[in-house]
């Protein structure tokens, strides 16, 4: 792994963090609400109830083997996917995660395995610099945040102002 800094260790991924399952739940069996619902390959619609509590993140498990996911929200992640829980901030180990080289576990179906993933070699830095990099991650995703909901907002309302401008009804 090279020269690492003073203070910093090399350890194993199951040292900081948790993989928990998420749990199925097919489109039929979906409820209409503002939950966020993701699966291997990211955000897959929306249900009326959370499995986590955001801020969050989704790992793909099968099919997307290794995928990473931040989400802002609370969210449903499904039977394909792991959450990570951790003491570690969050942002962190979002980043760690993205720099990760999983290995697929399961030769017939694309498939994460958890234990395996564990023992897979980090570079952990000194607390007070995962502090430092949080701190500054944590405003930089707030701001990120701030704009994607504007950017909603904006999509819906051009979305209702379009068809009222192409139908004739508002007049520029």
């Amino acid at each position: 792994m090279g020269e690492i800094p003073e203070g910093w260790e090399i350890s194993n991924l199951g040292r900081v963090l948790t993989f928990n399952y998420g749990k199925a739940l097919k489109g039929e069996n979906r409820i209409s609400g503002n939950v966020k619902v993701y699966g291997s390959s990211g955000f897959v619609g929306f249900h009326n109830e959370k499995m986590a509590s955001g801020p969050g993140i989704v790992i793909g498990r099968k099919g997307n083997v290794g995928s990473v996911y931040w989400v802002d929200s609370d969210f449903y992640p499904i039977d394909t996917t792991y959450f990570v829980e951790s003491k570690l901030p969050l942002s962190f180990c979002y980043y760690l995660l993205k720099n990760q080289d999983f290995i697929n576990g399961d030769s017939v179906v694309p498939g994460l395995n958890r234990e395996q993933a564990y023992l897979n070699k980090i570079i952990f830095p000194d607390i007070k610099d995962i502090e430092i990099f949080s701190k500054f991650i944590f405003e930089l995703r707030s701001t990120i945040s701030f704009f994607e909901k504007q950017n909603n907002n904006l999509s819906q309302i051009r979305d209702s102002l379009l068809p009222r401008l192409m139908s004739g009804k508002i007049r520029t």
